[in-house]
């Protein structure tokens, strides 16, 4: 039996034209690729971490195919197959620490530079390599077995650059996932970061292992490790400066030298599977997990659909063909067994109670669901009501003004559910749309400086997916809240500087959009301040009806008049 394998195994090298001489020359470039010595090896390290770090930060699939390429883990991987094929345990602990160590490297290397990135958002790309599931083990082992049988083909002609790819593509993304996430517990949020880390982990830990089984199969049916090569190989770890020292902390550690003893084929094979079926568990709940969500993204699909057609059947149009209505935003929502239907519309014609009823009969027929079971909040958007103006909520119509009412309600819960930055305080919005529809929104903040242009990014994406309409945009507007020095003359008629004029203007213009607006002004402590205070406010009250009461003062110690813009 065992002079069978041993020729299946001959004919099967041969076949692939590995002779003898290539298998000595495959066996010491593999134990030479994993040493910690070659500035090479660490400066291709540094590279691909750096820019598959940045790549999955952009969100780019380029950038991140150019670190793949790099694919320095290729070395380790390998040599970590071929010891465990070969029974090589000195090659095992060299290729176990430098995969240790260039995670480890490749880790913290990510980690940095999250840290020093201004925004820290979970992409996509990142997002898709942190929910790993059995499909991702099976491409790993696709990737494991292509990438060794192309190291152990003998060159001729082009180089093929399958095994960079094979191995690099599942090793090294998820890798700097892990540093990201780490990156982002530690400095924005710990447990988004965790959970990225972990996932991130998790496919690098299943593909790790699923490559180097895959590796282990194939050079032992290639029967890498021949007497001649071990012999050959023997010889080199003489000469070798790192397989010397681990075999003179073998020969002083007996612990290692027990360790050295345990390892048969039969165990190693174990071992390895082990690992691979052990992994399958978690793996196979992901992929149940995501059965059910496309499981559950195909009926929504469907419950959207049919929404949609029915509208557009019953309540759309009118008899004569023209458009009366069209649905603009539709969100589901699943209660136990109730279907929570929320549809902002915009229409030139309210829909009346008995066609509401007739709509949820239609879908319950439909979608084979009781009636009552089925929740339809509709707010309607009167299109007559739309100007190049900001929205006016007065009406004579109390049914257009009860539904203008309630819209903006919900844009009003929308907008205050989200939390400014640091310093940053919401002072308002107006609602602004034109005769096309495009609604805009725009949001004034008080503070002391203008928000950064990565920070106004990410808070108007915030917005726009909170707010129920599609097709919305959102403009951030500064108010500047910064102390302005309020210069009154000493004149007897306590004359105001212009500089101070201007400053009183713009304050005023605020003051008369928003309500809950005041000016705050600080007094030193001398004998005109009075008269002063009275200047500003005869000059607000005349020239822009700002009564006293939105004025706060205080006593300070200023050395001079000083005011700002101020909520209460």
């Amino acid at each position: 039996m065992k002079q069978q394998v041993q020729y299946w195994r001959d004919w099967l090298a041969s076949q692939m034209e590995i002779d003898e001489a290539h298998k000595q020359s495959l066996y010491l470039d593999i134990a030479q690729g994993a040493t910690l010595l070659k500035v090479n090896y660490w400066l291709e390290l540094i590279a691909a971490a750096g820019i598959a770090t940045l790549g999955l930060t952009l969100n780019s699939p380029a950038v991140i195919i150019g670190a793949m390429l790099i694919s320095p883990l290729m070395s380790p991987i390998l040599a970590m197959g071929l010891s465990l094929a070969a029974g090589d345990f000195i090659l095992a602990i060299r290729s176990v620490v430098n995969l240790i160590l260039s995670s480890i490297f490749a880790i913290f290397l990510a980690i940095t530079l999250v840290y020093f990135l201004p925004f820290k958002e979970v992409t996509t790309e990142i997002a898709n390599r942190t929910n790993p599931n059995l499909l991702d083990l099976v491409v790993a082992l696709f990737s494991g077995a292509i990438g060794s049988l192309s190291t152990c083909k003998p060159v001729k002609g082009i180089v093929n650059a399958i095994p960079g790819v094979a191995i690099a593509v599942a090793l090294m993304p998820p890798l700097c996932v892990v540093g990201y996430g780490i990156g982002i517990s530690a400095s924005h949020n710990f447990n988004i970061g965790i959970r990225v880390a972990t996932g991130g982990g998790l496919l690098f830990i299943t593909n790790l292992v699923t490559i180097s089984f895959m590796a282990m199969l194939v050079f032992l049916l290639l029967h890498i490790d021949t007497d001649r090569v071990k012999e050959t190989v023997r010889e080199w770890n003489c000469n070798d400066r790192e397989s010397q020292f681990i075999q003179n902390r073998l020969r002083e550690n007996k612990l290692l030298q027990n360790l050295r003893l345990i390892g048969s084929l039969p165990g190693r094979l174990v071992m390895i599977l082990g690992l691979v079926l052990l992994l399958a568990f978690p793996l196979t709940e992901s992929i149940n997990r995501l059965s059910r969500e496309v499981s559950n993204r195909n009926d929504e699909t469907r419950i959207r659909r049919t929404v949609q057609d029915i509208w557009n059947k019953q309540i759309a149009l009118y008899p004569n063909g023209e458009t009366r209505s069209y649905i603009n935003q539709l969100i589901l929502q699943k209660r136990s067994e109730e279907l929570v239907l929320n549809l902002t519309t915009f229409t030139n014609k309210p829909v009346t109670p008995q066609e509401r009823q007739d709509y949820i009969n239609n879908l319950a027929t439909a979608l084979n669901k009781p009636a009552d079971k089925i929740l339809l909040n509709l707010v309607e958007i009167p299109i007559t009501q739309f100007e190049e103006q900001p929205i006016n909520l007065v009406s004579n119509d109390a049914n257009l003004k009860d539904l203008l009412g309630s819209f903006t309600n919900r844009i009003d819960q929308s907008i205050r559910s989200i939390t400014l930055p640091a310093g940053k305080q919401l002072v308002g919005y107006k609602l602004i749309s034109d005769q096309n529809l495009n609604l805009t929104i725009q949001i004034s903040y008080l503070a002391d400086r203008v928000m950064s242009d990565d920070a106004q990014d990410i808070l108007e994406t915030n917005y726009i997916e909170s707010i129920p309409l599609a097709n919305v945009g959102v403009d951030l507007i500064f108010l500047d809240g910064n102390k302005k020095t309020l210069a009154v003359s000493n004149a007897p008629d306590y004359l105001l500087l212009e500089q101070t004029k201007i400053e009183l203007d713009r304050w005023a213009q605020h003051l008369n959009e928003f309500s809950d607006l005041f000016i705050e002004i600080s007094i030193p402590n001398s004998n005109n301040s009075d008269q002063q205070i009275a200047i500003i406010s005869s000059y607000l009250r005349e020239k822009h009806q700002i009564s006293m009461d939105r004025l706060i003062i205080q006593s300070s110690n200023e050395q001079s008049l000083v005011g700002r813009l101020t909520l209460r």
